[in-house]
């Protein structure tokens, strides 16, 4: 009896697997037009908070002409605007960009058009409230040349950073924020590495790194 039971068993869970995958009626037509959730999306950066409802209205109605399915609407700053080109608009989530996000809405809602909206500000995701040791990290290395065999003690210089921009209002801007001796605001060391010297620098084998992390003092 046991392999009778098994046989229906397999039989009535490839029935469910084939009823659930029926094709579409018109397969070859949601190729030429496809529905709005297949169709792409744009990141919509409103720059420095700055935006204009007749814009809106105009990109949006691009974006359904170019047969797009919708938009995230994303306030973004620094990376995106070193030289701070673009003035500063309200500031995010206030009543002004409130009401500019809700004529997106309404906009993309007579277009026919998805709309989302990145509950953030700035680069990356973050915002002027978030502190730099919470921020976006980059990686940044310095290397100093030893002939051995010798005792090494010496002060192994700090990571050369981007330089500040002084942009078109006067202001100047950094990506980095820094303390008055130009050292970033928060920063971590994250090891000391030494390996043969080759005439690229690059490592020919993982074996041949050696860590020194815990060799050093402050």
């Amino acid at each position: 009896m046991k392999p009778k039971i098994l046989f229906l068993l397999i039989l009535f869970i490839i029935t469910l697997s084939c009823s659930e995958e029926k094709p579409s009626p018109d397969l070859r037509g949601g190729f030429f037009d496809p529905p709005v959730e297949a169709r792409p999306r744009g990141l919509w950066c409103w720059v420095n908070g700055n935006f204009d409802k007749g814009e809106i209205t105009r990109e949006l109605e691009e974006a359904k002409a170019k047969g797009m399915g919708g938009m995230d609407i994303w306030d973004v700053y620094s990376v995106t605007d070193e030289m701070h080109v673009v003035p500063d608009g309200p500031p995010f989530m206030s009543d002004k960009y409130l009401d500019a996000i809700c004529h997106a809405v309404n906009e993309a809602t007579r277009l026919g058009l998805d709309l989302g909206l990145i509950v953030a500000s700035g680069w990356n995701a973050g915002g002027h409230w978030t502190k730099p040791e919470n921020a976006t990290m980059a990686l940044y290395r310095s290397m100093v040349p030893v002939t051995g065999p010798q005792k090494f003690s010496d002060k192994i210089p700090f990571p050369e950073l981007p330089a500040d921009a002084l942009s078109q209002t006067g202001r100047v801007t950094s990506i980095i924020p820094r303390r008055a001796d130009g050292l970033p605001v928060a920063y971590n060391e994250v090891a000391v590495l030494a390996w043969p010297a080759s005439a690229d620098s690059l490592v020919s084998s993982t074996g041949e790194v050696i860590n020194l992390s815990l060799q050093m003092d402050s």
